[in-house]
């Protein structure tokens, strides 16, 4: 996988929910001191051309990232073994 720029393409709006999937994102400093997080994009119901990043925590609001720059789709989860 590679990383996408977010101004050649953003990752889809899942219609029912009005935000993406979860997909990786690149924080550019100085707001997140080039951090990589597990975000998803919202769209504003009143206008479409407005969004934001956002990751959720555990307990509270969402926190809102800004100046992500760069976005991935999250890998796929490993498969079980026997190995254990």
């Amino acid at each position: 996988m590679k990383w996408i720029s977010v101004k050649d393409k953003l990752p889809p709006i899942l219609e029912k929910d009005e935000c993406s999937e979860a997909v990786l994102v690149f924080c550019q400093p100085p707001y997140c001191l080039g951090s990589i997080y597990m975000a998803q994009r919202y769209e504003f119901e009143e206008n479409k051309e407005d969004w934001d990043w956002f990751i959720s925590l555990e307990y509270g609001e969402p926190y809102i990232l800004e100046d992500i720059t760069f976005w991935m789709p999250l890998p796929e989860p490993p498969k079980e073994t026997n190995d254990n």
